[in-house]
C-alpha cells in the first residue's frame, strides 16, 4: 500500500481516562498497520515529574508541599520538551518510522497541571504556566488524536483486571475536563483532528475505527503532498 508516508513520520496521540484501554488499543492498531508493511512505533511519553513535592512533603507542612509542587511544575516546563525530544525525535533518527502511536504526550502533562491546580489550590500559578505548556503543544505537529473514553461505571472493573488501585476522582475529573475541551475545540474548528471512541464496546470495534481513522489521515496527507509537487 502506497500511502506516501516514507518521507514523514505521522504521529497519532492516544489520550483517555485511566483504564480506557489506550495501551491495548495502540497494540491492536499497530498490529493491523504492520500488515500493510508500515513501520510502526509505540511509546508512552507522559513526562510530568514530581521530585521536590515528595521531598518537601516529608516535612509534614502543607505550605512546603505546595512550594514543592510549584517548583516541580516550573522545572517540568524545561524537562517536558527535552524528554519529548529524546524519546521521540532522536529515536526516529536511528530508525525511520512511518507512524508513531504515542500515549499521553503533552496532553497528559496538561492534565497533571490542571489536577495540581485543583488539588493544591494553585489557580494563579497554573494560569501563568499553562499557556507556556499549551505553546509547546502548538509547536508539535500531530496527524491526529484518538480520545478513548470508558464510562465511569466500568472503570473499577478495568482497574481490578489490570491489578491497579482505584484512580483519584479529582484526577479523572481533570482528564475529562481537558479531553472534552479538546474535543469541543476540534468540533468548533471542524478540523477532524480528534477521533472520539467509547471503549465500552469490544476492543476489535475500537481498533477497526482507529485503523480507518489513521488510514484516512495518511491518504489525505498523501493527496496534499501530490498537489504540492
Amino acid at each position: 500500500m502506497n500511502t506516501g508516508t516514507k518521507s514523514k513520520c505521522h504521529t497519532f496521540i492516544f489520550v483517555g481516562n485511566v483504564g480506557a484501554g489506550k495501551t491495548t488499543s495502540m497494540r491492536a492498531v499497530a498490529k493491523m498497520l504492520r500488515q500493510l508493511s508500515l513501520n510502526v512505533c509505540i511509546c508512552s511519553v507522559k513526562s510530568t515529574l514530581y521530585i521536590t513535592m515528595f521531598l518537601f512533603g516529608k516535612i509534614k507542612s502543607n505550605t512546603m508541599l505546595k512550594v514543592g509542587v510549584v517548583f516541580d511544575l516550573i522545572i517540568n516546563l524545561l524537562l517536558i520538551p527535552l524528554y519529548l525530544f529524546l524519546k521521540l525525535y532522536i529515536k526516529n533518527l536511528f530508525q525511520r518510522y512511518d507512524i508513531c502511536l504515542v500515549e499521553e504526550h503533552i496532553l497528559g502533562s496538561i492534565v497533571d497541571y490542571v489536577y495540581a491546580s485543583l488539588r493544591y489550590n494553585l489557580g494563579k500559578v497554573i494560569r501563568i504556566l499553562l499557556p507556556i505548556l499549551f505553546r509547546f503543544t502548538s509547536l508539535n505537529r500531530w496527524t491526529g488524536i484518538v480520545y478513548l473514553e470508558c464510562p465511569r461505571e466500568l472503570l473499577p472493573q478495568r482497574w481490578a483486571l489490570r491489578g491497579t488501585p482505584p484512580e483519584n476522582v479529582l484526577y479523572l475529573y481533570s482528564q475529562d475536563l481537558i479531553f472534552r475541551l479538546m474535543l469541543k475545540v476540534s468540533k468548533l474548528y471542524n478540523d477532524n483532528m480528534v477521533l472520539h471512541i467509547d471503549t465500552s464496546r469490544p476492543i476489535y470495534v475500537s481498533a477497526y475505527k482507529i485503523y480507518n481513522f489513521i488510514i484516512s489521515k495518511l491518504s489525505k496527507g498523501a493527496e496534499q503532498s501530490c498537489r504540492s509537487r
